[in-house]
């Protein structure tokens, strides 16, 4: 297993599709069907900004999963402490690599990288139906800090 940082939009955009088809197939209202030239695009436009860190796992050389990384600094309000965290948008590993320790090798990483900007908090959200997901993230002992709610009218 080899996870490294990249740029490479491409590669990012590939393997965003494993986790994009199951968030299109949970919710169908929110999630667009995936379309490799508009994902590609998008993160050609996000690949290189200051806040934001791509990795990709490799298995023998074949890149299997990424996480997609952001720090976040928020700033002291009236109300809250000034607080600085990196925020996990995506983190997928492709459903032949699941199971293998690459998401919790991603995760390592994704710790070092936090740790070594002195940053103690790591943040990130799942939807509710994403099961795996949220045995993953127990598994790797995130505690819930608040709840997202809606409704339809």
């Amino acid at each position: 297993m080899n996870i490294y940082q990249t740029h490479d939009y491409e590669i990012i955009a590939k393997l965003s599709q494993s986790v994009h088809d199951i968030h299109a197939k949970l919710y169908p209202d929110f999630f667009k069907e995936y379309q490799p030239h508009i994902i590609k695009a998008f993160f050609k436009s996000m690949i290189n900004a200051d806040n934001f860190a791509f990795f990709v796992a490799e298995d023998r050389l074949e890149p299997v999963g990424y996480a997609w990384i952001e720090t976040r600094l928020y700033p002291e309000t009236a109300f809250s402490k000034p607080l600085a965290s990196v925020y996990v948008h995506q983190l997928s590993v492709i459903e032949t690599h699941r199971g293998k320790g690459f998401g919790s090798g991603l995760m390592k990483r994704i710790y070092s990288f936090a740790k070594n900007r002195n940053i103690h908090l790591v943040e990130l959200e799942y939807w509710t139906d994403n099961t795996p997901a949220k045995k993953f993230y127990q598994n790797q002992h995130f505690q819930y800090s608040r709840e997202s709610v809606f409704k339809r009218l």
